[in-house]
């Protein structure tokens, strides 16, 4: 599986934007997709037509003890979704709380052989 990690400069380059277009362009190959969130503007979602107001994500359901899989999203047959999750300002500022288990979650990801790719927007 190719993992793709994009990381913008400083916020508002487009890193989000090229996320999204990466994803459904790999898609449109024939590639199957998970397109991964790990920004906590959770941006990404609304690229794929998520409603505004949907608070799940991945960090979010590890926050609240859940099962960060059940936040994924299927938009098409070959292109998932795991946005970020609405978390609280407090809890954005203190990013060890999701941020170390989430490396271990990515290393699991990058095993399955269901998706040959894995964008990953890091802005």
């Amino acid at each position: 599986m190719a993992v793709l990690g994009l990381q913008g400069v400083r916020g508002g380059v487009g890193t989000t934007t090229i996320t999204a277009a990466l994803a459904w362009s790999l898609q449109m190959l024939g590639e199957n997709v998970l397109v991964v969130d790990a920004c906590p503007d959770n941006l990404l979602r609304l690229s794929f037509n998520v409603d505004f107001t949907h608070r799940q994500g991945w960090a979010r359901a590890m926050l609240d003890g859940q099962d960060w899989r059940d936040a994924g999203l299927r938009y098409t047959s070959q292109l998932d979704l795991l946005p970020f999750g609405q978390l609280s300002i407090e809890e954005q500022e203190n990013p060890q709380h999701w941020a170390n288990p989430a490396e271990r979650y990515l290393h699991r990801l990058t095993a399955t052989k269901s998706q040959r790719a894995l964008p990953v927007d890091f802005n």
